[in-house]
């Protein structure tokens, strides 16, 4: 089965390249928006995962977290922090929420998948990439 996930990122350079690594490297259908416009694209489909950058610019990320928890048609779908605020405070913070898990930026782009696949406890759907792309991306 075919992943979907919805990244949540205000910069626009982030959201293209995670889209691009998970789709292409995993197969994964990947969506991305903004934060003004999260809520509603968060409940325009069926998806198995939300990628949410906390450090947005409409709104606080944790309370859109907390949006995502509380609405019924979202409130099942695991969510990975993607951001660059880890430091202990921080995680320690990110650890009492129903968080499914932390990818630190800067990330490798050539095993982000993996490590999003192992937060939530995907079974591996790895799809091997073309000789010529490995390690043609970098963040």
């Amino acid at each position: 089965m075919v992943k979907k996930l919805l990244v949540i990122d205000d910069d626009v350079c982030v959201s293209e390249i995670v889209q691009l690594c998970l789709e292409y490297f995993e197969g994964w259908q990947v969506s991305t928006c903004c934060s003004l416009g999260a809520l509603d694209a968060a409940r325009s489909e069926d998806w198995n995962a939300f990628l949410l950058e906390v450090s947005l610019q409409g709104i606080d990320g944790i309370d859109l977290f907390e949006q995502l928890q509380a609405d019924p048609t979202t409130q099942r779908v695991p969510i990975v922090v993607l951001t660059s605020r880890v430091m202990p405070r921080e995680m320690a913070h990110y650890r009492r929420l129903n968080i499914a898990g932390v990818v630190a930026k800067p990330f490798d782009v050539k095993t982000l998948g993996s490590e999003i696949a192992h937060l939530l406890r995907w079974s591996p759907p790895w799809v091997e990439p073309p000789k010529a792309m490995v390690g043609a991306i970098a963040v």
